[in-house]
């Protein structure tokens, strides 16, 4: 589902975009994510799509049963990906990923890099148990936004996110960069 996107980075893979030939805007975000730990029996995938338009960031994740077997893995509740608040960013700036993408309730619309979430950005407390077939993949777009109490835009720098117990039994993450 991601390579129709064209922006696909597999787990443990770095680097702009660009270097695995998709065009990207110069200096555009980047993300890398940590190697998927054998235990999670799955096959974990992020990529980051540049604003425009006065759009925000947007942050993909695919959970895809890699085994030949259905799976059943355990996810917080915005599946696949839970863990919303990045640890600190530059000068101690914080960064959210809102579930939704730009069609997030909590993403304001023309506000590009300076978005902010027009409210704390809630999910269901409660995990959730997903069933994947062989092959099958479970996608979730994210907003990245500044906090809705934030005084000022996100500033370009490094922001990371990390679940220790992600999809039921590993500590996985990743990190995302914007340029200047």
């Amino acid at each position: 589902m991601l390579a129709a996107l064209g922006l696909s980075l597999s787990a443990g893979c770095s680097g702009p975009l660009g270097a695995l030939g998709v065009e990207t805007e110069r200096g555009g975000p980047t993300v890398t994510s940590d190697p998927v730990p054998d235990a999670l029996r799955a096959a974990v995938d992020v990529a980051v799509t540049a604003g425009g338009n006065r759009r925000p960031v947007v942050v993909t994740v695919a959970v895809t049963n890699d085994t030949a077997e259905t799976q059943s893995y355990r996810f917080g509740g915005a599946a696949p990906w839970s863990a919303l608040d990045a640890q600190r960013g530059p000068n101690g700036a914080n960064a959210v990923l809102a579930p939704g993408g730009r069609a997030s309730e909590y993403a304001p619309d023309n506000a590009g890099r300076c978005a902010r979430a027009t409210g704390h950005v809630r999910i269901p407390g409660e995990s959730v148990v997903r069933d994947l077939a062989p092959g099958s993949t479970l996608t979730g777009r994210y907003a990245l936004l500044a906090p809705h109490d934030a005084t000022d835009c996100l500033p370009a720098g490094t922001y990371r996110w990390r679940a220790n117990t992600y999809l039921g039994n590993a500590d996985w993450g990743f990190t995302l960069r914007l340029p200047d």
